[in-house]
């Protein structure tokens, strides 16, 4: 019910669900900033990656759903995030489209554990 008035509220929505399978039931669910969502990537550390069509790229919590940290990437993300690890060093990847049609995309990567300056 309260997804249904979100959506009327503001449109159509992208909503992240966590999905317990054990207990049967929804954990948590998430909006996104805009109507389509790229894919999601889980990770050891706890959380959720998403990015979306309006370019906001979100890092939530895996228990709770609460926002963790956001970036505006400045173009839409419709291919889910990866992570690599160099050297011991682990960083997520994901690739942004162009802000326009005449501007190439690119890839956008960050240091998981690096602080915030």
């Amino acid at each position: 019910p309260a997804a249904d008035s979100e959506h009327r509220a503001h449109g159509p929505r992208n909503t992240l669900t966590a999905f317990d399978p054990i207990a049967g039931r929804t954990r948590w669910s998430a909006f996104a900033s805009a109507a389509d969502g790229g894919g999601a990537l889980a990770t050891a550390g706890g959380l959720v990656f998403q990015g979306d069509a309006a370019g906001a790229l979100s890092a939530l919590d895996a228990d709770t759903g609460a926002l963790q940290w956001r970036y505006d990437a400045a173009g839409a993300m419709l291919a889910a995030p990866i992570t690599y690890a160099v050297d011991g060093e682990q960083y997520l990847a994901v690739l942004v489209s162009g802000a326009t049609s005449s501007e190439k995309g690119r890839l956008l990567a960050f240091a998981l554990d690096a602080e915030q300056k």
